[in-house]
């Protein structure tokens, strides 16, 4: 595949880096269990093996050579093409193993100088939390409720409410299976409005399994549409990149999933004499993203909701009167302690916050995503399925029990 050569060419300049991690890595936690706490040579050099043939496996899941010899021709021959294959699971969990442990045992080195049983504690401590990250990862996504008070939304358009979802990372790890549920919780929820805001697919480059392992959002439902915008992994493609988009773009819209590239849409303005409002896409904020383009042309007494994939597209949203940014990307960290690496690459990492500038403000939902790249494993950051309230600045003189667009589409849901 053209990409993967690409891919193969640009990472062959730093094997001396990786192995050096794993040469690392491999004595450290082999140094701090095993040698330090066994006294039979037989365990040390089992322990020695182990490690390594965890690491090994760790290793095959980062981004490089070895990644594309050995896992993407498994992943292409998964069941149906549908699901990543055993050795792509067993790959990507072992590198969520050794971070765990690696950063449980740091963590516990000044505990050390007083027991000499600190780094063994702090092993059963890290087999626990892997356990509990491996239930996370696996497990469903949350539904997290949150509402948003916009100062330029109709009455009309009270309780409004949208469905996200961001970062589900088909292809290493998540596969038909687990997109189907997430579907079928989308669809339970009964939103007006659904948006994927980036990171749809990671690691799928043929147009086979883009459709087959995708197939479960054309079964997605919503009163008013279906829209999604690219984040930085549609463009990990090297130069097949724009190819694998088109393809993407064109099944997606075959499904009633529109892409919005540096443009927008208006919501509603068929259903209700009042204005209804913009909802606003752009690509990734590395890939040409571009709000001045996405808003050009538009009438700002409407209220604009902006989706874009990374967080740190807030300053320009709020520049251009966004009302409301939708955004995923950091996965909330995803695993401890890589929050913390997030807070200083992100201008926000999860949740809601308000962005203020030069006198402007611009609310701001980050989500923690829906599934996850890389280690199939959450760590103090759990998935999620976002469902957004938009809320009129009239609703405190009047609060209807129901949006009034979605009450006179009752009857319709079952089209997009």
């Amino acid at each position: 595949m053209e990409s993967m050569n690409e891919e193969v060419q640009m990472y062959e300049s730093k094997p001396s880096m990786s192995a050096g991690v794993c040469l690392f890595t491999i004595f450290y936690i082999w140094q701090r269990t095993f040698n330090e706490q066994c006294t039979s040579v037989t365990n040390k050099s089992l322990g020695a093996m182990v490690i390594s043939a965890v690491v090994g496996l760790s290793a095959m899941a980062w981004p490089g050579p070895l990644s594309h010899i050995v896992l993407a021709p498994s992943m292409a021959s998964g069941t149906s093409a549908e699901e990543p294959c055993a050795l792509s699971h067993i790959a990507n969990v072992s590198t969520g193993v050794v971070l765990i442990f690696a950063t449980a045992l740091f963590l516990a080195e000044p505990l050390r100088l007083i027991s000499k049983k600190a780094s063994l504690r702090a092993s059963y401590v890290a087999a626990v939390l892997v356990c509990h990250a491996l239930h996370e990862g696996y497990g469903n996504p949350r539904i997290v409720h949150k509402s948003f008070e916009l100062g330029r939304l109709s009455k009309a358009f009270d309780n409004f409410r949208i469905v996200q979802l961001t970062d589900i990372h088909v292809g290493a790890t998540v596969g038909r299976s687990q997109l189907q549920k997430v579907v079928n919780r989308v669809n339970e929820l009964k939103p007006d409005l659904i948006v994927i805001t980036g990171d749809l697919i990671d690691g799928f480059d043929e147009p086979a399994l883009i459709r087959s392992a995708l197939e479960p959002l054309s079964q997605l439902r919503s009163a008013m549409g279906s829209y999604y915008v690219t984040g930085n992994h549609e463009y990990f493609f090297g130069s097949a990149s724009e190819r694998v988009l088109g393809e993407l773009e064109g099944q997606l819209n075959d499904w009633g999933i529109r892409r919005l590239k540096n443009e927008f849409v208006s919501i509603g303005d068929a259903l209700d004499n009042e204005l209804g409002f913009d909802l606003a896409g752009i690509d990734d904020f590395d890939n040409g993203g571009n709000v001045t383009a996405a808003v050009a042309g538009r009438n700002p007494e409407r209220e604009l909701v902006l989706l874009a994939h990374q967080p740190n597209s807030i300053r320009s949203a709020t520049q251009h009167g966004v009302g409301l940014q939708l955004s995923g990307h950091t996965h909330g960290g995803q695993m401890f302690p890589l929050h913390y690496a997030c807070f200083f690459a992100n201008s926000y990492v999860a949740g809601a916050h308000v962005h203020e500038e030069h006198g402007q403000s611009t609310q701001i939902y980050v989500s923690r995503g829906t599934r996850q790249g890389g280690a199939p494993m959450r760590l103090f950051a759990p998935t999620e399925i976002t469902h957004l309230t938009l809320r009129s600045k009239h609703h405190r003189i009047q609060q209807p029990t129901q949006c009034n667009v979605s009450e006179s589409l009752e009857n319709t849901y079952s089209g997009r």
